[in-house]
């Protein structure tokens, strides 16, 4: 089986590629990423390539792989002096598909710095946008807690009058006193 390169038109066998360790975990690597992730993970690469008639070599390329998979890894992103927030593998997504569309003006690409502060601007915006409506919900009194809902579906209407009588109870022992 022959593969044609659609950016530089090599044309090398699937063999070559499979025989190359580097290639190969680089194939591996980027199979193994998270959907949303995966789908853009190849035009993101892109950015790092050299002129747009070289490729990036396989070294460089597994380099870079590894070093977006451990920054994922953590679940958040934080930048300097700044708060730390969730970013799940959406908005890694999110962030490459934001650059492959409008790449920066100076390419190639050298680290991943640039696609970090898409990373938290897109997180930032998404942890503010779910803080509001956590604070909308318990301004509005709908809001409970995953332990309250939990404790609330499990006690039967006998044991519910049982605490409210063990309660009132107490607070008539308490005016005694």
């Amino acid at each position: 089986m022959r593969l044609v390169c659609p950016s530089c038109g090599a044309v090398h066998s699937a063999e070559a590629w499979r025989n190359d360790p580097a290639a190969r975990n680089c194939l591996v690597r980027a199979a193994g990423l998270p959907g949303p992730v995966a789908d853009q993970v190849l035009g993101y690469l892109a950015l790092f390539r050299p002129s747009p008639q070289r490729g990036l070599q396989w070294g460089r390329t597994l380099r870079l792989l590894t070093d977006l998979e451990e920054q994922m890894r953590c679940g958040h992103i934080q930048q300097t002096h700044k708060v730390a927030r969730p970013a799940g593998p959406h908005i890694w997504g999110q962030a490459m598909a934001k650059m492959i569309d409008q790449p920066p003006g100076k390419l190639p690409l050298k680290n991943h710095n640039y696609l970090r502060a898409i990373v938290y601007d897109l997180a930032d915006e998404a942890d503010r946008v779910m803080e509001t409506a956590r604070n909308r919900t318990e301004r509005t009194g709908q809001f409970r807690t995953g332990s309250a809902v939990r404790e609330a579906t499990q006690i039967s209407v006998a044991e519910m009058r049982e605490m409210a009588e063990r309660k009132r109870k107490q607070k008539l022992q308490k005016g005694a006193q």
